[in-house]
Formats: C-alpha cells, sequence, structure tokens
C-alpha cells in the first residue's frame, strides 16, 4: 500500500513507487556507435524521474539532429527542458534538451538568439556532454 506520512490514510497519497537504475538509451537519427554513455543513473520517486548522464561524442559527420531516449517514458503532454553543458569549443552557443509532447526523444536545442533548430551530432564532434535533469512520467 505504499508509505503514507503524518497520518494520511488515503492511498492516492501513499508513495508506493520507487526506482534507481542505469540506462543505455538509443540516440535519435545515429547509429549508436557515434556516442559513448560514459554514465546515466536515474532515481523514479512517483511520477517524477530525476537522471544525470554523461556522454562522450565521437568524430563524426552526422548532421542530423541529436537526440536521446530517456529511461522511462515522459508523460504524454508535457514539455520538458532539461539543461546541459559540454567542452564543445565551435558552436560554442548556450543549448539544452527538449522533450516535446507525445515524443520520446530529447533533442538538443539552441537557446532563443541563437537560432532554434535542433542541434546536430556534429555540433558536439569530441566533446563531452553532461546531462542532469528532471521530468514527470506516466
Amino acid at each position: 500500500n505504499g508509505i503514507k506520512f503524518n497520518g494520511d490514510t488515503a492511498a492516492a497519497n501513499a508513495l508506493d513507487d520507487y526506482e534507481e537504475g542505469t540506462a543505455t538509451p538509443d540516440f535519435a537519427n545515429a547509429d549508436n556507435s557515434i556516442v559513448t554513455v560514459n554514465r546515466f543513473t536515474y532515481t523514479k520517486v512517483g511520477r517524477l524521474v530525476h537522471f544525470e548522464t554523461k556522454f562522450t561524442v565521437g568524430s563524426n559527420s552526422d548532421a542530423s539532429g541529436f537526440g536521446f531516449t530517456l529511461p522511462i517514458a515522459q508523460a504524454g503532454s508535457r514539455e520538458t527542458v532539461i539543461p546541459a553543458i559540454s567542452t564543445r569549443s565551435s558552436p560554442n552557443n548556450p543549448f539544452v534538451f527538449v522533450v516535446n509532447a507525445n515524443q520520446s526523444y530529447a533533442y538538443a536545442q539552441a537557446l532563443q538568439g541563437y537560432g532554434t533548430g535542433n542541434t546536430e551530432y556534429t555540433d558536439f564532434d569530441g566533446s563531452i556532454i553532461l546531462v542532469s535533469g528532471t521530468y514527470e512520467a506516466f
């Protein structure tokens, strides 16, 4: 029945879903050999999922949008912006990962003022990317 706090007895308020794990994401539009997953851990408490990951992008010429799957599917009607940093030097425009409603991939996207298109694998050629974020799952 889960854990209830402060004398609450309602089943709807019980903490009954907890999970920790590691994941190996699928990468959108690219051969998975382009990106090395150095670390990908997550913790799910109720509907909230927090994850941390480190990717190393190998030398490549893939001009498609950089995207990866989340360890647990995002709630379909949600849109999420996930902060990230990278060692890339050019282009050094700020970027985030964006998960649009009803999508299963988080895509790297330049921030406002630097363009609005997806950021490509070639933009991260030879770089390390650190991503940490929280989102709502089903």
